[in-house]
């Protein structure tokens, strides 16, 4: 018996098991084929169009606007790519260039969309005010309705206050709702918090990660290491539940179309230590092999694996991030644009350098170079909030052919300008999902975000358990759509296709609890799929087993292989 296996919580790819197939009765009881269906459905390499979100700007940070294709370079793990498609923002409106002959699209196909997430376990309470007030000013004087905006808050859960919509009024009572969110007992930052003061918060699992010569190591530590050590863990506590916040978010928007921004109103976040206190312990770039302290090295690389992760979601969803810092402590000037302050860390080369100093935005510039976004350090809120709209209200979508397979790879890619002086921002690869996998990561977070039904209607069958004694039960989750929503081949006598199957378990509180995916073979008569027609039902499902008694919202959703056509369909259960 199939078992299923847990979700990861940050990590953007996952796998999760296949279980034991429902069975399928297609144009009224026709039989599901138990080998494959046919070649035709082997993986082939394909040109597929990658579209690039890109700012440039001159050396002002004023954007520049009036560039065509020409004037761009695009390039692919180090190759030049020829564009394809050239989208450019004027004033909020999308305009396309193609064939040399520039068309004004009557409905924009590239629409801008702005998701606000407070990260309220970063943000000092006066802070948040103050960014709130702000925004309800920036909203009532420059908010025009031509784009979109979602408001998400973050402390000890993820809320979405509000989807995507252009409706001001409804922007503006979510911005109030935040304000009516508690905000967590003030966290002591990392770099005040000593051993003798606080709670250790090393376990022994942890120590067990490098273990090798860590009796000897424990003997050595001084009163400094383990303050140290603390302090990266405490850094690292704190990080993981911002990474958690800004990953679900956008996941849950992977497959939304648009031109896509993520602003980061949070706090100062320690997630590392200066580069001098980190002397002799090890780090890659340090260029010192006297190790005090194994663990320090294991929790540097956790940061770096949730910059990664970070980075590399948000390259798949299409986002770009804007952090902007609102933290008092940082004493910024009155710009609201420090352009001129020095990044205390640089992560642009593989994310393995180390801080020279305190670092209290090293975390917010690496997600911002990594995704084509900008870092933000100020007191006024308003400035940003305009340089932010104005950057992407003038920008470009730069599209380019690439031969390769979705490969669930991650691929670098290049954008330059032919003209001297401009800077160009722009995500610094983009990780190659199949259609299910985009799904997959949409389904995989709550409910409180919305779940797109599809292009087709799915209607939902979800078989109680036979045995009503047990405490674990299997169920029967199916789906029945028209034949016509799948893509049948023919071969012989019979004509054949591919369905992909995806459940989601939710809790009561619309938590993921699982996700299984199989992969379903279609083989039919043709004489029985012509007599039937096209409206005939066809039934696809999983038989989801080891099922605890409770309370479940559950999702099935139906990929077409060849047209990634697809439908979802929810239901509440109780077993």
């Amino acid at each position: 018996m199939s078992q299923r296996r847990a979700l990861p919580v940050l990590l953007p790819l996952f796998a999760a098991a296949g279980l034991a197939a429902a069975g399928l009765a297609a144009a009224q009881s026709a039989a599901q084929s138990a080998a494959p269906a046919s070649d035709l459905f082997v993986d082939q390499v394909s040109v597929e169009v990658v579209n690039v979100d890109v700012t440039v700007t001159d050396g002002n940070g004023r954007p520049i606007t009036g560039l065509t294709a020409e004037d761009f370079v695009v390039l692919e793990g180090g190759e030049e790519r020829p564009i394809t498609n050239f989208f450019a923002f004027r004033s909020g409106e999308m305009r396309l260039l193609e064939g040399g002959d520039r068309h004004d699209l009557p409905e924009p196909v590239v629409r801008r969309r702005m998701a606000l997430l407070f990260d309220n376990n970063s943000l000092e309470k006066r802070d948040r005010a103050r960014a709130i007030e702000e925004l309800e000013r920036f909203v009532l004087e420059q908010f025009d309705g031509s784009y979109e905006w979602a408001v998400i808050a973050y402390a000890s859960e993820l809320q979405l206050l509000e989807p995507f919509t252009s409706d001001k009024t409804a922007v503006l009572g979510a911005l109030g709702r935040v304000a009516d969110l508690p905000i967590p007992v003030r966290r002591r930052r990392a770099s005040d918090a000593s051993y003798t003061e606080t709670e250790p918060i090393v376990s022994r699992s942890d120590f067990r990660r490098g273990r090798r010569g860590m009796d000897q190591v424990m003997l050595s530590l001084s009163q400094s290491d383990f303050e140290l050590r603390e302090r990266m863990w405490h850094g690292l506590q704190q990080f993981d539940h911002t990474t958690a916040a800004i990953v679900q978010t956008m996941r849950a928007y992977m497959g939304l179309d648009g031109r896509k921004s993520l602003v980061l109103i949070t706090g100062a976040m320690e997630v590392l230590p200066g580069g001098q206190q980190l002397l002799g312990r090890g780090l890659p770039t340090l260029g010192s092999d006297n190790i005090v302290d194994p663990m320090i090295s294991v929790i540097h690389g956790e940061v770096l694996r949730r910059y990664d992760a970070i980075i590399k979601i948000a390259n798949a969803a299409g986002f770009s991030i804007y952090p902007i810092s609102a933290d008092a402590f940082m004493q910024a000037k009155s710009s609201y644009l420090d352009a001129e302050r020095d990044p205390t860390l640089a992560y642009s080369a593989g994310f393995g350098d180390a801080p020279a100093d305190l670092d209290l935005d090293g975390a917010s510039r690496t997600v911002a170079d990594g995704t084509g976004g900008r870092f933000y350090s100020t007191t006024n809120f308003y400035g940003a909030f305009d340089d932010i709209d104005d950057r992407t209200a003038n920008s470009y979508v730069l599209g380019f052919a690439t031969d390769h397979a979705p490969d669930g790879e991650y691929h670098p890619i290049e954008v330059r300008s032919k003209r001297p002086g401009l800077q160009v921002r722009h995500r610094q690869g983009y990780l190659h999902l199949t259609r299910e996998q985009q799904i997959a990561e949409e389904l995989a977070t709550p409910l409180s975000f919305p779940k797109d039904g599809g292009d087709f209607t799915i209607q939902m069958e979800i078989h109680p358990p036979e045995d009503v004694q047990r405490k674990k039960v299997t169920l029967l989750v199916a789906g029945l759509i028209p034949m016509s929503q799948i893509t049948l081949l023919p071969q012989g006598d019979d004509l054949v296709g591919r369905v992909h199957v995806l459940v989601t378990i939710y809790d009561r509180q619309g938590n993921v609890v699982d996700l299984v995916r199989e992969r379903q073979d279609v083989r039919v008569a043709a004489a029985k799929v012509a007599a039937a027609g096209g409206d005939a039902p066809a039934r696809f499902g999983l038989r989801l087993r080891e099922m605890p008694r409770g309370d479940y919202t559950i999702t099935l959703t139906l990929i077409d292989d060849v047209t990634d056509r697809y439908g979802t369909g929810l239901e509440a259960v109780q077993l």
